[in-house]
């Protein structure tokens, strides 16, 4: 999960506009299609946790050039170590039942609904520029189709 600040400051403020919960929804396994899990976490403590696991990642003294405003939870337990284990932390906010995704179509040009990939791709790249507020020559995606 990423989480992105209005100013790099851990101790800071983390408005997530919403006044209760967080629906979190990701494949079982990472990157495929396939069984789906949520968690349903109270809003403060996914805030005290983007916020903790921030302050512990710039105690490490990262080379940010002072603007790190990308906040990270990390569900899988091959994450930073401050930052990965939440599938884990949060196993009591997990929703009991699951669904199922549909693997994609055979040609990796395309996705569901016939688009190209470049497409898509562009799309994202518009959306997280615009999202970030930074340029979009700033956004740089890369897919490892092999």
């Amino acid at each position: 999960m990423i989480l992105l600040a209005a100013v790099d400051n851990p101790c800071s403020q983390i408005t997530l506009g919403i006044l209760c919960d967080v629906l979190i929804v990701m494949p079982g396994v990472p990157r495929t299609h396939g069984p789906v899990v949520g968690f349903l976490v109270p809003a403060p403590i996914v805030a005290d946790a983007a916020r903790s696991t921030h302050r512990a990642w710039r105690a490490s003294n990262p080379d940010t050039k002072g603007d790190s405003r990308t906040w990270n939870v990390w569900f899988a337990d091959n994450g930073p170590d401050k930052a990965s284990g939440f599938g884990k932390k949060w196993a009591q906010y997990r929703l009991e039942r699951t669904v199922t995704t549909k693997s994609a179509p055979a040609d990796s040009s395309t996705s569901a609904g016939g688009r190209k990939l470049g497409d898509i791709i562009n799309t994202a790249k518009q959306q997280i520029a615009d999202a970030a507020g930074v340029p979009l020559e700033a956004v740089r995606i890369t897919v490892d189709l092999s």
